[in-house]
């Protein structure tokens, strides 16, 4: 089969499986939303230039959109983190045991039950 050249342009069902299987939807899932054969799906993408190319760009844009949006979330997340672990020290040292530590010891009781 020949490949197509890019300058084609995307018909509106390509479009929307571009942008299905950039955000993660697999071949049988787009093939059924887009309403086209699965094979269809796999032939634009081993096939047809335009197809790759949008898709790969589209993914390149995704993931620079998550990768800013992650950067952004890490000093909340060390906070969180910093707190939660300054919530367990303080559980253990007052005698509570945390949710993990409950779960333990329900594990060797049954244990020490079941001798």
């Amino acid at each position: 089969m020949t490949r197509k050249t890019d300058t084609q342009k995307l018909s509106p069902q390509q479009e929307t499986a571009l942008d299905l299987l950039a955000t993660g939807a697999n071949v049988t899932a787009t093939a059924e939303q887009v309403k086209v054969s699965r094979q269809t799906v796999s032939e634009w993408l081993n096939h047809h230039a335009a197809f790759q190319a949008a898709l790969n760009a589209r993914r390149r844009e995704l993931f620079a959109e998550n990768q800013e949006r992650l950067r952004s979330l890490i000093p909340k997340a060390l906070e969180t983190l910093e707190g939660s672990l300054g919530d367990e020290r303080q559980a253990m040292a007052g005698g509570s045991y945390s949710q993990s530590g409950g779960l333990v010891r329900l594990a060797r009781a049954k244990r020490l039950d079941s001798r």
